[in-house]
Parts: C-alpha cells; sequence; structure tokens
C-alpha cells in the first residue's frame, strides 16, 4: 500500500519536472499559428525521451525523467496549461492581459532531493568531520512548495512577444512575490518552429529569506548571520516543435538559468547555473 507522504512524493515528482521541462513553450496566446489547439476541448498529450534538471542546492541530486504527461483546457476565457490556471481579462491583437497563477520554482528544489529529503551535510567543509571526511552536520532543511496568482500581461509586436508578469504568494507560505519580465520571438525552422526566450525575475526579499536563508538550528556549525534583498535571476530558454502528423511532433527544450549572486553566495546554493530541458517526440491524443 503506498503511503500518503509517498503518494505526495511522487506527485510533487511529476510536477517538478513538467514545471522544469518548459513543456509548453510557446504559448498558445502567444502565437496563434504555432501548436494549435482546440477550444472548450481537454487536450491530452505525452512526451518520451530525455530530460531533467540540476538541483543547483548543496548535496543534492539532479533528476532524469523518460515520460512528461501534459494536460491543457482553454474555454472562452478560463484556461489552465499543465499547472497554470488562468482567466483572460482582455484579449486583442495588442494585448492579452490575464489573471494567472503558478508554482513557485524554488520551493520544488527543497521539496525533492531524487526521492530523498534534502539534507546539509557540508556547509563549512573545514569543520569538524568523522574519519572518511563525512561531515558532522546532517541538519534537515525544509521549506514548502508556495503558489503564486497575479497580473499576466503579453504584448504581442513584429519584433518579439513581450510578457510582463506580477505573481504574489497566495498560498500563505511566505508572502513574498514574483516579477517576470521576458522577450519570446519564434521562428520558423526546417519546417518546424524554433521559440528564443530571454527573461529577467525579480523576488522580494521574503521569497528570498524564506528559500535561502538558514534558521537558527538548520546548521550545528556558526554560521555568520546574513539577510537576503530581492534577488535577480535571469535565463534564456530554446524549444524546438516539429509536427511529424496529426498526432506526433518532435520536441526539444533546454534552458540555462542563472542565479543572483547573493543567492549564489549563500550556504544553500553550490552552483550559480543550472540547466534543465527535455528531447523526444510528443504524443498528442
Amino acid at each position: 500500500m503506498i503511503s500518503n507522504c509517498t503518494t505526495f512524493r511522487l506527485l510533487s515528482y511529476c510536477l517538478l519536472l513538467a514545471f522544469f521541462s518548459m513543456a509548453a513553450p510557446i504559448n498558445a496566446n502567444e502565437q496563434a499559428n504555432t501548436q494549435l489547439v482546440e477550444t472548450h476541448k481537454l487536450n491530452v498529450s505525452i512526451s518520451v525521451g530525455a530530460g531533467g534538471f540540476e538541483n543547483p542546492l548543496v548535496n543534492s541530486e539532479n533528476t532524469f525523467t523518460p515520460i512528461l504527461p501534459h494536460i491543457n483546457y482553454y474555454g472562452d476565457k478560463w484556461y489552465f496549461e499543465d499547472f497554470s490556471l488562468g482567466y483572460s481579462l482582455i484579449e486583442n491583437e495588442h494585448l492579452i492581459l490575464d489573471v494567472a497563477t503558478n508554482f513557485n520554482e524554488d520551493g520544488f528544489f527543497f521539496e525533492l532531493d531524487g526521492l530523498d529529503n534534502f539534507f546539509i551535510t557540508s556547509i563549512v567543509p573545514s569543520g569538524p568531520t568523522r574519519p572518511g571526511g563525512v561531515p558532522v552536520v546532517a541538519n534537515e532543511i525544509q521549506r514548502k512548495l508556495s503558489y503564486l496568482g497575479g497580473l499576466s500581461a503579453i504584448i504581442p509586436n513584429s519584433f518579439a512577444t513581450i510578457n510582463i508578469a506580477y505573481l504574489k504568494d497566495i498560498s500563505g507560505v511566505h508572502h513574498g512575490s514574483e516579477t517576470h519580465l521576458s522577450a519570446l520571438k519564434i521562428l520558423p525552422l526546417l519546417g518546424g518552429d524554433l521559440a528564443i526566450e530571454a527573461a529577467m525575475v525579480a523576488k522580494d526579499e521574503k521569497l528570498s529569506n524564506y528559500y535561502y536563508m538558514l534558521r537558527p538550528g538548520e546548521a550545528l556549525i556558526r554560521i555568520p548571520e546574513y539577510e537576503l534583498g530581492t534577488s535577480y535571476n535571469a535565463y534564456v530558454k530554446l524549444a524546438y516543435w516539429l509536427e511529424l502528423d496529426s498526432h506526433w511532433a518532435i520536441d526539444f527544450q533546454l534552458k540555462r538559468t542563472r542565479l543572483d549572486s547573493q543567492l549564489a553566495d549563500t550556504p544553500l546554493i553550490q552552483k550559480q547555473y543550472y540547466y534543465s530541458g527535455f528531447l523526444g517526440l510528443n504524443y498528442r491524443f
């Protein structure tokens, strides 16, 4: 019998993989003639191949997956895309303004380390160790997933599609917020569509400190106190989609993220840059 804890971890695992694989880099609202979907119909597809992500946390494990499920639905106003729920307030050729929700990505790093809890075991490499170099420090670090909601504005133009979003914690986890600014360009390539996206994400001090500031008792070795301000992360995405027939398509995604320098300098982070992506075939039912 599968325990509630195991069920939650498996659900979180699927959420995490779909979130970081950028399953739908080309939004239906952003490019009307790309990956067309029917309205008022549940659209289900599955990508099979190789994908995963790097976890930037100290002593964390990278994650690999061969399968990514996708479920989308678009109504006249309401829609959901995998784990994002939205409602369209304004939609015309010059502006798309939505009420939108989505998971905050930082919480995923702590929810899963493989399928085990995340532990700090080498915050201070020069600290006391057992024979064989195994650090004594091994305190469980717990952070919760948070769900964000707010406004998202998409501004199409001939050069690129601009997206500006302000999302605030609506799950009561940290009461922080994120501001997103991105530019997306879609180009025809070899019969398919190549999407190039560059973005900046500002995470306020409440969010940054909740996830990346150590609490008293989380490290047995004394570490200088620190407090974080607003963090500015950035990423670039490449995606390629080529329809082979009415059901099958080639699905390629690659994302490189740069963490703010102040986050990279905290004891919890081992790498400032990390990758996520997927390469495989998508089957649409």
